[in-house]
């Protein structure tokens, strides 16, 4: 036997796994949710090994890989304990890692469970992709299902095994961090046992705040520099044009070689500012950059559109605590909690860009009409943008048909890079603040736009008393001017329209009422103003200016001339001023003002007023044939050039006495004598008058018997009756007076019949 020798060589090498920590404590954490711990775990060996956490009890989890794996030589690993609680009670365990060589390493853990009072019915919230400045809405519940405090028939709210949640009003707060674009509603409130409350989660992106700053001082940095480029060119052309000119003062100068040197001194004198000036302009610019770029500047809408076009998409999550105690809420950062009962909603938020954004107006998404005048009606544009890569088919919500925003145009298909504009009008109907929210909806996101405006009630003022203008006298064939104004208390312009009945469409239609003196028969109260007309066809009365505009707090002077062209005391328009289009018009409501114009047109200077009529206020279509005798009359008159007299129609003044049982009371009536001042211009401006044949008359009296009339004014002539106690009541006191109105062209005698009756006293 031949031995055979050889040497054998091993390498001993330890066969530990080390780990990170010695114990893992999880603390507290409710039955909903779960808590991570990490820790390192190292091979030390230099062979590898395989590994395994065995045994593990439900409430821990490893990963990754469940807690297999295989370990290199000296590699080390991060690994993930996660607890979740299954009830509400503490926790003691150990975890097992096993290798393949059968070697066990334990590390105790430990945690506690809580039972929340309150709990959600969901607790991760994943939202849809939403564009910046959309909005998308989630719900969710918060419910109060703790009702008993019986531990043995179901399980109760406590942490670990502490002291049971006492059973009654239970509060809750969600704190929602200062950054996050989600908002929650209500983040407070109160729940009594078995109650449930409805929560809305509503994700809104924006665009960050630091970014639009920064893009914004981008945008107005190049603004200015495009600005000190323009300068620049403009001082260069400047300075071109005066050495243009000084070359041909050179050229075509006649004057000596020394003011020809002078002459070429001042164009590099002028130049010497237009250089400095860029200068000056760049001194100044340091000082501009501490302009705040407030958020309705057009530099800060200018950097939003901007990021808008760049904006590449962003996934944010967020974790808002809800916290919870007994007891009612008060507001928020009241609610006096427990750190250990607390709930976590998960929100991940991923935003995009939007498809179709706002271009026209700074990019801004409301707008606003201002204040606009009931009636009338504003208009303004919105223009859309496409910024997707696709065809788009744009869709709308419809705004509310009996409002004042209207939507002229109908919406079509965009292609990538192509413009809409919408238009708007805006038409108030009422004195009243007016909003409304339109959302222009695309295939994945929705532009919402917001409307508003205000409607101010027009109110104006016209110095016109009673509703009645009384252009008073005039001679038939000459004219008289009177005015009123019309003020604006109103915060807007008003445009106004005057309309006069006497042209109005309907004048014939009203015309058919019965007339005024038929009452009796017909109950309603005529409401035709309009009086006779002039024979020539031109109007009786005209309205300068008849349209127009009246600034806020102005006064507008409008002018009314009355001119008939024959004799009639009738004379009558009706005029109504009008604050909006006839089409806004509601029942009642056909204009602002109104009121009546009335004229008399005279034959002679002298004229009289207040006597019975005789006839209707009406004017009458017939055409009367001239008295035979007053041609009879006019013949035999004798024509003196120095005195012409010219004999007028009698008047009729009735009178009405009280018997009372011992004596009569004195009964008045009042007459009016008047002068029309004439547009010839007369030496003698007054008329006179004087009442003849009363004299000694025991049972009438007049006062006065004579006086004088000032041109375009009236007197008052008083006539009293008296009679006697012993007078027969049945019979009628009569009496006939003479009446003589004076010009300086002719004596007009009016007969006067003056006729008085007895009536018993009411």
């Amino acid at each position: 036997v031949t031995p055979v020798c050889f040497t054998v060589q091993a390498v001993v090498t330890t066969s530990d796994l080390e780990f990170g920590v010695c114990d893992l404590d999880f603390g507290c954490c409710t039955i909903h949710e779960s808590v991570k711990q990490s820790f390192k775990l190292t091979n030390k060996s230099i062979l590898s090994q395989q590994f395994g956490f065995v045994g593990l009890p439900d409430c821990l989890e490893v990963q990754p890989n469940d807690g297999f794996g295989t370990l290199l030589p000296l590699e080390t690993v991060t690994l993930d304990v996660i607890f979740s609680p299954k009830a509400a009670k503490e926790f003691k365990m150990n975890l097992l890692c096993r290798t393949l060589i059968n070697r066990d390493f334990s590390i105790p853990c430990k945690g506690v469970g809580v039972l929340t009072p309150l709990e959600l019915s969901r607790q991760v919230i994943n939202f849809k992709a939403t564009s910046v400045f959309d909005t998308s809405t989630a719900t969710l519940y918060i419910i109060n299902s703790h009702t008993s405090t019986n531990e043995f028939t179901h399980p109760v709210p406590r942490i670990g095994a502490g002291e049971v949640f006492p059973v009654g009003p239970t509060s809750f707060e969600f704190k929602v961090p200062q950054d996050a674009p989600i908002t929650i509603s209500p983040c407070v409130g109160t729940l009594l046992p078995g109650q449930k409350v409805q929560l809305e989660v509503r994700f809104s992106p924006v665009l960050d705040s630091d970014d639009i700053r920064l893009e914004a001082v981008k945008i107005k940095a190049k603004l200015q520099a495009e600005k000190e480029e323009r300068e620049r060119e403009e001082a260069a052309e400047r300075e071109k044009k005066e050495s243009d000119m000084s070359i041909n003062k050179k050229k075509f100068s006649t004057v000596s070689k020394l003011s020809v040197s002078r002459s070429k001194s001042k164009p590099s004198l002028s130049s010497t500012p237009s250089l400095s000036s860029p200068s000056s302009t760049n001194t100044a610019t340091p000082g501009s950059d501490a302009v705040s770029l407030g958020i309705d500047s057009s530099v800060h809408r200018a950097a939003v559109t901007s990021l808008l076009r760049q904006f590449k998409g962003r996934l944010q999550s967020v974790t808002v605590p809800c916290y919870i105690a007994a007891g009612q809420a008060g507001g928020p950062g009241e609610l006096s909690y427990s750190i250990h009962n607390t709930l976590y909603l998960e929100v991940h938020c991923p935003a995009v860009r939007p498809e179709v954004m706002v271009v026209s107006d700074d990019g801004r998404h409301v707008i606003d009409f201002g204040s606009i005048s009931v009636g009338q009606t504003c208009s303004k544009s919105i223009t859309l943008l496409s910024i997707w890569d696709k065809q788009m088919k744009l869709k709308s919500t419809v705004l509310d048909p009996a409002g004042p925003f209207q939507i002229r145009n109908a919406f079509r298909n965009l292609l990538p890079g192509e413009t809409h504009t919408i238009l708007l009008t805006f038409t108030p109907h009422r004195g009243h603040i007016f909003q409304e929210y339109l959302e222009i909806r695309t295939l994945n996101s929705t532009l919402c736009l917001t409307f508003k405006g205000c409607g101010v009630s027009p109110v104006v003022s016209v110095n016109v008393e009673d509703g009645v203008l009384d252009m008073k006298a005039v001679l038939a064939g000459e004219f008289v001017e009177k005015s009123f104004t019309i003020e604006n208390l109103s915060p807007l312009p008003i445009e106004f329209i005057i309309a006069q009945d006497s042209l109005s469409h309907l004048r014939q239609i009203k015309a058919q009422n019965i007339p005024a003196y038929l009452g009796a028969l017909e109950p309603h109260k005529t409401k035709n103003y309009v009086g006779p007309q002039n024979k020539c066809g031109r109007n009786v009365f005209d309205i300068v200016p008849a349209t127009g505009t009246i600034n806020a707090g102005e006064t507008k002077e409008i002018m009314v001339t009355f001119a008939p062209d024959h004799e009639s005391d009738l004379f009558s328009d009706g005029v109504r001023i009008k604050l909006f289009s006839q089409k806004c018009f509601s029942e009642g409501q056909e204009e602002s003002h109104f009121f009546q114009v009335i004229g008399r047109g005279k034959s002679q200077i002298m004229y009289l007023e207040g006597c019975d009529p005789f006839q209707p206020p009406e004017t009458s279509l017939a055409c009367l044939p001239k008295p035979v005798q007053d041609e009879e009359a006019a013949e035999l008159r004798p024509r003196s050039a120095q005195s012409s007299t010219v004999m007028s129609p009698p008047v009729l003044i009735t009178m009405e006495i009280a018997m009372n049982s011992e004596f009569f009371e004195p009964v008045t009536t009042h007459i009016f004598v008047g002068c029309v001042q004439t547009m010839a211009g007369a030496a003698r401006r007054a008329g006179e008058f004087s009442v003849e044949g009363l004299q000694g008359h025991k049972y009438f009296t007049v006062q006065p018997q004579k006086g004088t009339v000032e041109a375009d004014s009236r007197k008052s002539i008083v006539f009293t009756c008296l009679p006697p106690s012993d007078i027969d009541p049945t019979k009628v006191l009569e009496e006939t007076v003479t009446l003589a109105l004076k010009n300086d062209v002719i004596t007009e005698l009016v007969p006067v019949f003056i006729r008085a009756r007895i009536v018993q006293p009411e």
